[in-house]
């Protein structure tokens, strides 16, 4: 073979690995966010209180403050809720999920058709991902974060 052909040999096969190479490496999966770690916690949470599926069917994640979901509960704190931990401006991250609920976590919710709704909402620190709290609207009430039924 001549030395031009071997040549032009070499290069195609070293642009077909570098091609490959980038490829490859462009196919690789981007590291997770915060928010997605918080998703991925809150629909472990969502299944100790009776997420039937293993995903929810529909979610929609806001981070935002404790005030937000003090409002989403019903929840009034007084004026020394902050001294025992309930601050409003504390960051957290709602998961408002649609899904099938048999409730079988603390506190039983009202509203649904026994102890089953098609819903269920997640709050977790920011800082920690920590469990906040949980909460399912009845069919009466309006679901948080936009989410339609």
């Amino acid at each position: 073979m001549k030395k031009t052909n071997r040549s032009l040999v070499y290069t195609l096969a070293l642009a077909i690995m570098v091609v490959i190479g980038v490829v490859a490496g462009s196919a690789q999966a981007r590291p997770k966010t915060q928010q997605d770690i918080a998703v991925e916690r809150a629909i472990e949470f969502a299944r100790s209180r009776g997420l039937q599926q293993s995903q929810p069917t529909e979610f929609i994640v806001k981070q935002t403050a404790l005030a937000e979901w003090f409002s989403i509960i019903g929840f009034h704190p007084g004026p020394d809720a902050t001294k025992v931990g309930l601050d409003p401006d504390k960051a957290i991250w709602i998961v408002a999920m649609k899904g099938s609920i048999e409730w079988s976590g603390p506190g039983r919710q009202t509203g649904g058709a026994g102890d089953t709704f098609d819903n269920i909402s997640i709050a977790l620190s920011v800082d920690t991902l920590e469990y906040v709290g949980s909460f399912a609207a009845g069919p009466d009430e309006q679901l948080p974060l936009g989410l339609q039924r």
